[in-house]
């Protein structure tokens, strides 16, 4: 094994760190797991890596769109998690948000190198999500709810919104790549 905490960790269960060229990995030198079990096992054992980069398809029939079980789903812009009987790359990184959560722990550098774009966005999104609401501290995330709880009482949503990225940006939290799926969030279900 090599000096673990200095080193990165491949989820996929196909690929060797040779053939993910279309995503910049850091150079680091690389363990590749082939399963979410091998994955929770290794980082339970030793600890977090420097860097993880995940696949989301960890299985090569189940989980692909061309897979009659799960066709339907992908046509609407759905994943069947449900369905799958081999856990995937998102499980693995809800997974590892649960058990930096639980040490009170940063994620470690990470990038989802899947090919399946639907999956990467749902991994990426929820890595981001940990990643933001980390970098809140308690009182700063109860301030911002109780803003949240009177902007939405007086329906004054783009006051809200233009509120909600002040202060993110001055936490130091502001992130583009997110800004438009929380203005989603807050809009949608008041339309």
């Amino acid at each position: 094994m090599l000096n673990y905490k200095d080193s990165g960790l491949i989820l996929d269960d196909e690929r060797n760190l040779s053939d993910i060229s279309w995503v910049e990995l850091p150079v680091l030198p690389y363990s590749i797991v082939r399963s979410y079990n091998e994955f929770v096992e290794i980082i339970s054992k030793f600890g977090l890596p420097k860097h993880i980069s995940f696949d989301c398809d960890l299985d090569s029939e189940e989980h692909y769109p061309w897979c009659a079980l799960t066709a339907l789903y992908f046509e609407r812009g759905e994943i069947p998690y449900h369905l799958y009987k081999e856990k995937t790359g998102y499980d693995a990184a809800r997974w590892l948000v649960e058990y930096c959560k639980e040490r009170d722990l940063d994620l470690p550098t990470w990038t989802v190198h899947s090919m399946n774009v639907l999956a990467a966005k749902h991994t990426k999104d929820y890595l981001k999500n940990y990643t933001y609401r980390r970098g809140i501290s308690p009182k700063d995330l109860k301030q911002l709810q109780e803003l949240e709880r009177l902007m939405l009482e007086e329906k004054n949503l783009s006051m809200y919104v233009v509120s909600l990225i002040a202060l993110e940006k001055y936490l130091g939290v502001y992130d583009e790549e997110m800004a438009t799926p929380r203005w989603q969030q807050v809009y949608e279900p008041h339309l």
